[in-house]
């Protein structure tokens, strides 16, 4: 799953958590100093089952080559207006500088360069079926319903620089 910050990926990775065989990071770039460590991250850890689907939903993957490491995954890109983007990242982190504004002019440029179902942010909640049905996930209605009207957030906006070095 990825999209511009503001998308929903931290909603998306407590959604897909919810169901009893997925495990989805949030952010899972972060603490990756190689591509062999963010690899090892999306295999089946600890207690976890091998058959586990193991995920990330983070905002900063289309700017890493993420599809030529992972080839066969299935890959959700939401597109949300990006100045309903900046409004609301303003709106919970305050003024942008211009760093900021360059990630996301970068990420949404990347973003219509991947290979996956493109949705639009509007219409996550009725494109949820077909989104489960691409990611190879059951979708069942009951997490659905719980989780639809919750407000989930990260507390801060920064991807970690030195994991992100690592793939441009």
């Amino acid at each position: 799953m990825t999209g511009l910050p503001r998308s929903r990926t931290a909603w998306f990775a407590a959604y897909l958590s919810a169901h009893p065989d997925v495990w989805c990071w949030h952010e899972g770039l972060k603490g990756c100093y190689s591509k062999k460590q963010f690899r090892n991250k999306m295999q089946p850890w600890g207690v976890l089952p091998a058959e586990m689907h193991i995920g990330n939903s983070d905002s900063v993957l289309p700017l890493t080559n993420f599809q030529e490491l992972f080839p066969d995954a299935a890959t959700v890109i939401i597109h949300r207006e990006p100045m309903a983007v900046v409004s609301s990242v303003q709106s919970v982190f305050g003024e942008l500088t211009d760093d900021v504004y360059a990630m996301l002019d970068a990420t949404a440029v990347a973003m219509g360069k991947l290979q996956g179902l493109h949705v639009e942010f509007e219409k996550l909640d009725e494109w949820m079926p077909t989104i489960l049905s691409h990611i190879g996930i059951e979708y069942r209605q009951d997490i659905h319903m719980l989780f639809k009207n919750m407000w989930i957030e990260t507390k801060d906006l920064t991807s970690d620089p030195e994991a992100l070095a690592v793939w441009i």
